[in-house]
């Protein structure tokens, strides 16, 4: 019995030194923490790691790619990237197969429509058509139609043009102001003037298609006057011109008689064969003619002469006073 006990000491002495032998070998740190590892990859391999137990923070995201498919169908709030921004608590934005709506107000600085574009209402600032613009409602058309006949109405029934003191220029010149017209206006198409005090004309000038100035000459009805003055009235013609030094005409430059009278009646005419007139004063003396001695009451010295030319008869008379006349033979 006793060498029983003893053999039991000593195997259990010589087991004791083993183990302690090996356990003194063994790193039991290292050993817990491959175990916590192994614990750890198996259980978040298998997604039954509990919430929290390790941080994001320490998670080495470097290289991760979530699949699109992991993104499930909840909201995301806050949502932010470098190309869009969310702080909308309300859907505005919809996206569709072959459609997108947008809810509410739109801003944007460019739009471009590439294809086309349908409007309910539209407000526009400024509008720039580069191309064309084509009206398919007619009821637009005729109220536009309308719009522009009223503003040109509205122009026409006003009585003044104001423009508040102000001169209006082109290209900072000036071409009009309150009592002037600009220096650079050297055409114009104007119908009527009010009384010119001074009027200043270089060059031709022409007025009522019958007053015609060229070159110092003045032309009535005529735009080839032959003197300083011409008076053309159908085939007839008076003109007045430099005869000579010192000297003036004043006569017909062309194949036409001069007549001169008064009260309608003709004078004096002078023809190229001479002077034809009635009856010719010389101071108190009138001298006429006729065929057979006067009864008329004449003045002293009046002059009647025989335009019979007969030999028998005298070749004039001369009034003594009253109604005798005495024969000159």
């Amino acid at each position: 019995m006793t060498d029983t006990i003893d053999i039991n000491e000593e195997i259990q002495k010589v087991l004791t030194q083993k183990i302690n032998s090996v356990i003194n070998n063994i790193d039991i740190g290292v050993i817990i923490l491959d175990r916590i590892d192994e614990y750890i990859n198996e259980r978040a391999s298998n997604g039954k790691l509990s919430r929290g137990v390790v941080s994001h923070e320490q998670v080495d995201w470097t290289d991760y790619v979530l699949p699109a498919a992991h993104v499930g169908s909840g909201i995301i709030k806050n949502f932010a990237s470098e190309g869009i921004e969310d702080r909308s608590t309300e859907i505005n934005l919809t996206v569709l197969d072959g459609q997108v709506i947008i809810e509410n107000e739109t801003i944007t600085n460019h739009l471009t429509v590439v294809d086309s574009a349908t409007i309910t209402n539209l407000s526009v600032g400024k509008l720039i058509i580069n191309d064309g613009l084509v009206i398919n409602d007619t009821n637009f058309s005729q109220q536009i139609e309308s719009l522009i006949d009223d503003r040109i109405a509205q122009k026409n029934n006003e009585s003044s043009w104001d423009t508040y003191g102000k001169s209006l220029k082109s290209n900072n010149t000036m071409l009009i102001d309150n009592t002037r017209l600009g220096s650079t206006i050297v055409d114009s198409n104007l119908r009527k003037l009010g009384r010119l005090a001074t009027l200043a004309v270089t060059g031709t000038t022409e007025l009522a298609e019958s007053v015609f100035i060229e070159n110092g000459k003045l032309g009535i009805n005529t735009d080839e006057p032959s003197g300083a003055f011409t008076v053309w009235d159908e085939e007839s013609e008076l003109s007045i011109r430099k005869y000579k030094n010192r000297n003036m005409y004043i006569g017909s430059t062309r194949d036409s008689e001069l007549t001169l009278g008064v009260g309608g009646d003709a004078v004096l005419s002078i023809k190229k064969a001479g002077i034809e007139t009635n009856s010719v004063k010389v101071g108190n003396i009138t001298i006429t003619n006729g065929n057979k001695e006067p009864k008329e009451a004449g003045a002293p010295g009046d002059l009647v002469i025989n335009d019979n030319g007969s030999s028998e008869q005298p070749w004039a008379w001369r009034c003594a006073g009253g109604n005798k006349w005495l024969p000159l033979k």
